[in-house]
């Protein structure tokens, strides 16, 4: 892949927070799950008590231990269970924005257009936040059908 990376300034976007002490930048990601992964080991850096069993709890799964692991190695993630990640992990409205479109680049778009048209929002915003443009998206722009895209992110 070729671009330069948000967060670290290199030509490496697979890499997004390869020697960065901080919070990770979403917009350095395309993949949700390595978002996920690298936020909450950020956040278990700042306090070592905080698990994966706890952000199941934060995200109202008080009986599992499991779902967050499981969602870190491919489990699908429903459209309530994407907004308890961004209320859980305290992301604003362009970083929800994002982190929606990432989950939906990842899991939902299985036609050449519609991955086409998420990677390019993708790619837009991070242009944008670099250019300190950053908007909201407007959903009228997607290819896809109203009714489709409300429903492609599963149960």
């Amino acid at each position: 892949m070729t671009g330069t990376n948000t967060v670290t300034g290199s030509d490496d976007l697979t890499d997004p927070i390869a020697g960065f002490d901080g919070i990770p930048d979403i917009f350095g990601y395309q993949d949700f799950r390595r978002y996920l992964a690298d936020l909450f080991s950020y956040h278990h850096r700042q306090d070592s008590k905080y698990t994966k069993s706890q952000v199941c709890k934060e995200i109202g799964l008080a009986n599992t231990r499991s779902y967050f692991n499981a969602v870190l190695n491919g489990r699908i993630v429903s459209k309530p269970k994407a907004q308890d990640f961004i209320r859980v992990f305290g992301l604003g409205k362009r970083e929800a924005e994002y982190f929606r479109i990432m989950v939906h680049y990842d899991q939902s778009a299985p036609s050449d257009d519609e991955r086409k048209w998420f990677y390019a929002r993708l790619m837009d915003m991070r242009k944008e936040r670099l250019d300190g443009t950053l908007g909201v998206i407007d959903p009228e722009s997607n290819p896809m059908s109203k009714a489709r895209a409300e429903n492609t992110m599963g149960p």
